[in-house]
């Protein structure tokens, strides 16, 4: 759900900018990285990314409109700083199509409001997984894939209630099973037939084995 100019000070909104291009500008060399080395893998994500912004529901509580986010799944196809810059750019694509060029004003903020809860916790949820989990399937899929989406689609509402009300929390707890289920099953189904398409993916880091005593 989507923030209006007219809510916020100039003061806020050239903060927003600011800290959102500057976000950005930081995450823009591995987009680039992956564009000239992946371009393949870079368009796959940016579908995904794409789709999940443009399942709307237009009249939702309040009359607001709510859509799926799709940046954790981004994330693992991509890694955190590339998908930071594609879901960032679809926000500003899809939002502009439904409500004009005034949209570009708020896309800042939207985009720290929206896209940084889940690509933060998305990020966050990877990082610490790798270093205190097991690195096995099943812990991509059901916490890098599942929980993580589910996760930052919650943060993602308790920031929207500050401004739409405490009621429209369910809304994002509904929402957040959607988000996980989207996240965790094409997790699932990109391990099992396209790998590669996975940046945060690796064989020999998730699907090794230990040695058998009895033949090594």
């Amino acid at each position: 759900m989507n923030a209006d100019a007219a809510w916020f000070s100039w003061q806020v909104l050239a903060g927003a900018a600011v800290l959102c291009l500057g976000l950005t500008a930081w995450c823009a060399p591995a987009f680039v990285r992956l564009w000239r080395g992946r371009a393949d893998l870079l368009g796959a994500g940016a579908l995904v990314s794409a789709g999940a912004l443009l399942a709307q529901v237009p009249a939702g509580y309040g009359g607001a409109a709510y859509h799926l986010l799709g940046v954790n799944l981004a994330c693992l196809m991509l890694g955190g700083r590339a998908a930071w810059c594609v879901a960032c750019f679809w926000l500003l694509v899809a939002e502009t199509l439904r409500y004009g060029t005034g949209f570009v004003a708020v896309w800042p903020l939207q985009s720290l409001l929206t896209v940084l809860p889940a690509w933060a916790v998305g990020v966050a949820v990877r990082r610490i997984g790798t270093r205190y989990l097991p690195p096995n399937v099943f812990v991509y899929i059901f916490v890098y894939g599942f929980l993580a989406a589910a996760a930052g689609m919650l943060l993602t509402g308790v920031l929207a209630q500050y401004w739409h009300g405490a009621a429209v929390l369910r809304v994002f707890v509904l929402l957040a099973w959607g988000e996980a289920f989207l996240s965790g099953l094409f997790a699932a189904i990109l391990l099992s037939f396209a790998p590669r398409l996975l940046a945060t993916f690796s064989d020999e880091v998730y699907l090794k084995r230990d040695k058998d005593i009895w033949t090594d």
